[in-house]
């Protein structure tokens, strides 16, 4: 059994990204956490002991249960509440550096526990969480009526590696844990807020699990040439075709983007601060799902619809790629042209 306690300093070099730091009170945001780099004991005592976390998050359930979890007050309620991100220490608006090849990679893998999980269960659960050897944090989710847990496994690489990561970690949790977390959620800038939670563990002696995954081929130009052969001799058959589903899902995001951008009105591509936005967007795609998701070349295609378009206004796209914050993504783009009255095609949705 792992030796526990609640919220204690553990790993002080584990820094984290904080996302989201403020809330409204009389018309006039007050600071709650600083942006940028944190550790996660200092996170973690927020989650216990944070008296403003505490409000915040004790005034959000409370509207979330008279109004439901869609309601618009919620959301915005939400949209305001501190956040960090466990697998990126990327401090909001500085320049990141050789990405996608290299970004500034926690080691850290964040897992919903949530499914199948009766709230009654919920102290076992967390008890299993913080006797995993691995675990390094474990609380509530926002709602209170689910948990997370934060696993220390590789660095990854690149946002591909990382989903790859993800899904081998999950495959290599116990099953009476494994059960229970969600697989679905392997995004690199995936957000946990801090909602107070005053029984949550911060593990003391987590070690980071080992895990294999086969590295992708970024030189295939389309998932239907890659054979097993190709991707990774020897390589168990579950990680192929988790490699050929992640270059798969790249492509067919690529066409709901390219599909997005061609509905939105002409004049988007003539202003210049929405043209840099696109850019900041397809920036994040790239990103999200690695090489095999074309944004340059979407950047170029939809630039050149504007008549102000001069050769070389695509390299923006290149700027965007290392300026990128972590916060922009092409879910941006695709909200656009809903609101233009686009729909996602069919074979693409």
């Amino acid at each position: 059994m792992t030796d526990t306690q609640p919220c204690q300093p553990r790993l002080p070099s584990t820094r984290v990204t904080l996302l989201r730091h403020g809330y409204a009170t009389s018309g006039r945001e007050q600071p709650l956490l600083s942006t940028g780099v944190s550790s996660l004991s200092v996170i973690a005592a927020r989650i216990r002991s944070g008296p403003q976390t505490r409000r915040l998050i004790h005034a959000f359930r409370l509207t979330q249960s008279r109004l439901g979890p869609k309601h618009p007050e919620v959301k915005r309620m939400k949209s305001r509440l501190p956040a960090f991100i466990p697998s990126l220490a990327l401090p909001p608006g500085r320049p990141v550096r050789n990405l996608p090849d290299l970004i500034p990679h926690t080691g850290l893998y964040v897992f919903d526990i949530d499914e199948d999980l009766d709230p009654g269960d919920i102290p076992a659960a967390l008890q299993s969480l913080a006797e995993y050897d691995h675990t390094l944090l474990a609380a509530r989710s926002t709602s209170g009526d689910a948990l997370y847990a934060i696993v220390a496994g590789p660095v990854a690489e690149n946002p591909l590696q990382h989903k790859l990561l993800y899904n081998a970690i999950h495959e290599a949790l116990p099953e009476h844990i494994r059960r229970h977390a969600a697989p679905a959620q392997n995004n690199i800038n995936r957000t946990r807020i801090l909602a107070h939670d005053p029984d949550c563990v911060l593990t003391k002696g987590a070690t980071p699990i080992h895990v294999e995954i086969a590295e992708p081929p970024w030189h295939a130009a389309s998932a239907r040439h890659i054979t097993r052969r190709a991707i990774a001799p020897g390589a168990p058959p579950a990680l192929n075709r988790l490699i050929i589903q992640s270059i798969t899902e790249a492509h067919r995001h690529t066409e709901l983007v390219r599909s997005a951008l061609r509905s939105l009105p002409a004049r988007h591509a003539d202003d210049y601060p929405t043209w840099i936005a696109t850019a900041f967007r397809l920036a994040g795609g790239q990103h999200l799902h690695g090489p095999a998701f074309r944004g340059k070349q979407l950047f170029a295609e939809w630039s050149r619809t504007s008549p102000r378009y001069e050769p070389g206004d695509e390299d923006a796209f290149d700027k965007a790629l290392l300026e990128w914050d972590g916060r922009a993504t092409t879910a941006g783009i695709i909200a656009e042209a809903k609101a233009a009255g686009w729909q996602p095609p069919d074979h693409l949705n």
